[in-house]
C-alpha cells in the first residue's frame, strides 16, 4: 500500500488558491440567508474553457438584477486553466467549471469561487416527464442563473423516481418552458421549434450557439410559443445545455417520439462538435 497521500484537489475563492472542502462562507452571507447568488457551469475541453464570454455576459446580466456589485475579476480567464491543472483535468476530454457569486454581506461585498471536477455523464437518449410543477414566467429572476435551485432539485428526485433522466417544466400559461438543468428544442410538423426566452426559460449558452449554428446553415429553428397540449404531436427533441452538449429525447411522459434519430438532429450534433473544435 501507497504511504503517499491522496493529491488533494484545488478551488479557487476571491483570488486564494484553497483545497476543496476549506470553509467558504459564513452563515450571514446573503447566500446562505436569503439564497442571494448566481453561479455559471462551464464546460472545459482538454484544459479550455468554452464559451467563456457567453457565460460571463450572461453572469453581468444576473449580477446586474439582483444588485451585487462585482466586476468579473480579469484573473478568471487565466485562472481557469490553472485551476484545471492543479486538479488534474488539464487533459480531460471534457471536465466541469463552477463559477459561483454570492452576494456576501455589507460589510464584505460579494465573494465568489471556482470549482472544477469531472464532467457529469447523461444517459443518451433521455427520458422526460412533466409534472404539476411549474416556472413562473413573471418571477424577478426569471432567465437569470441563480442559486435557487430548489424546485429543480425536487422535480429532478421526482423524474428518477420515475425512471426518467429529467423533468420538464411547463410555464404558469400552460407551455413548454425548459428541463431542470436544460434547454428544448423540439421537431413538430417538419419544423424545429423552441420556446422563446418569454416562457421563462434560461437564456442557455448552448441553447444560443445552436440557434447560431442554425441559422448559418440556412435551417433557422424558430423561437415560438409551444403548449402542454402539443406533446403528443412532437416528433423529435433535444436537450442542451454546456456539459450535455445535443442530447437527443427518446420520450416524454408516455409519448415516445417518432424519430429520435433526426437526421437534422444528427446534423447540429456534428455542427456542435466541429464549432466546439474550432
Amino acid at each position: 500500500m501507497s504511504s503517499e497521500s491522496p493529491t488533494p484537489t484545488y478551488l479557487l475563492a476571491n483570488g486564494e488558491w484553497k483545497p476543496e472542502g476549506s470553509p467558504l462562507l459564513p452563515v450571514d452571507d446573503r447566500a446562505v440567508s436569503v439564497g442571494a447568488g448566481l453561479f455559471e457551469t462551464l464546460a472545459a475541453y482538454r484544459g479550455k474553457p468554452f464559451a467563456f464570454d457567453r457565460h460571463m455576459a450572461r453572469l453581468e446580466a444576473g449580477l446586474s438584477a439582483l444588485g451585487i456589485p462585482l466586476r468579473i475579476p480579469d484573473e478568471w480567464g487565466t485562472a481557469l486553466p490553472e485551476l484545471l491543472k492543479r486538479n488534474q483535468l488539464l487533459e480531460a476530454e471534457q471536465a466541469r467549471l463552477r463559477i459561483t457569486v454570492t452576494a456576501g454581506t455589507p460589510e464584505t461585498g460579494p465573494r465568489w469561487f471556482i470549482e472544477a471536477s469531472e464532467a457529469p455523464t447523461h444517459p443518451v437518449p433521455a427520458r422526460l416527464i412533466t409534472g404539476p410543477f411549474v416556472r413562473n414566467e413573471r418571477s424577478l429572476l426569471a432567465g437569470y442563473k441563480t442559486i435557487n435551485y430548489g424546485d429543480n432539485e425536487i422535480a429532478m428526485r421526482l423524474a428518477h423516481e420515475a425512471g426518467a433522466t429529467e423533468a420538464l417544466f411547463g410555464n404558469t400559461r400552460d407551455q413548454i418552458c425548459e428541463g431542470t438543468w436544460s434547454n428544448i428544442f423540439i421537431s413538430c410538423g417538419g419544423k424545429w421549434l423552441t420556446p422563446p426566452l418569454s416562457s421563462g426559460c434560461l437564456p442557455g449558452v448552448t441553447r444560443s450557439i445552436v440557434l447560431q449554428l442554425a441559422e448559418e446553415e440556412g435551417q433557422a429553428i424558430e423561437e415560438t410559443d409551444l403548449p402542454l397540449s402539443s406533446i403528443p404531436a412532437i416528433e423529435a427533441a433535444f436537450l442542451t445545455s454546456s456539459i450535455r452538449e445535443i442530447q437527443p429525447v427518446e420520450s416524454i411522459d408516455a409519448h415516445t417520439l417518432l424519430s429520435p434519430e433526426n437526421p437534422q438532429l444528427a446534423a447540429w450534433q456534428r455542427a456542435f462538435r466541429d464549432y466546439v473544435n474550432s
